[in-house]
């Protein structure tokens, strides 16, 4: 999955609004980090999409995911 700030995904041609996918994205950034990094459907990803695997995930990112909510945490697919 590629990461997109377009969280609203309209259905392709209708007229009344309704939504064909709904993607929602958590940022989170730490103290002393040099940028902001984004979660969606369970994945990380840079400010400038790059997906970044668990193992390469800077250390603050465990404490900013642990102050989330579970249902925060659900949205963005790190919890089922």
């Amino acid at each position: 999955m590629a990461f997109s700030l377009r969280t609203h995904v309209p259905k392709k041609g209708d007229g009344e609004g309704k939504i064909a996918r709904y993607t929602p994205y958590v940022r989170i950034r730490g103290e002393g980090a040099e940028g902001p990094l984004f979660i969606q459907g369970g994945y990380f990803y840079t400010e400038g999409g790059q997906h970044i695997k668990q193992a390469d995930l800077p250390d603050w990112v465990e404490d900013e995911v642990a102050k989330m909510t579970p249902a925060c945490k659900r949205e963005c697919g790190l919890e089922k």
